[in-house]
C-alpha cells in the first residue's frame, strides 16, 4: 500500500486516514485525560486541550506527513474526521 498517492492503495484512503490517525487521537486524549487529572473521558474536552497546543499539534502532524510520505489528500481526510478535534463525553 502506499499512501502518497504515488500508487494505488488496496483500502479507500478514508479507511486508510482513520486506521493512522484513530490510534492518535486515542493518545491526544489520554493526554487531555492526564491533563484534567481524571480518567473519566466525559470531564474532559480534547478541543480544549489542544488549543495551547496548537503548534505542537501542527509540527506533529507534519512529521507524520514527511515520515509517512503522506499525500495532501490523506492529510485533509485526517483533518476532516476530526480525529484530533473531537469533543469527548
Amino acid at each position: 500500500m502506499i499512501p502518497s498517492g504515488e500508487g494505488e492503495t488496496d483500502a479507500p484512503k478514508q479507511v486508510f486516514a482513520c486506521s493512522v490517525f484513530g490510534p492518535l487521537g486515542g493518545v491526544v486524549e489520554i493526554g487531555a485525560l492526564r491533563a484534567a487529572r481524571t480518567w473519566l473521558l466525559a470531564d474532559v474536552s480534547v478541543a480544549e486541550f489542544l488549543t495551547p497546543r496548537q503548534d505542537d499539534l501542527r509540527r506533529l502532524m507534519e512529521g507524520i506527513r514527511v515520515v509517512g510520505r503522506f499525500s495532501d489528500e490523506v492529510m485533509e481526510i485526517a483533518d476532516e474526521l476530526r480525529l484530533l478535534h473531537r469533543r469527548s463525553g
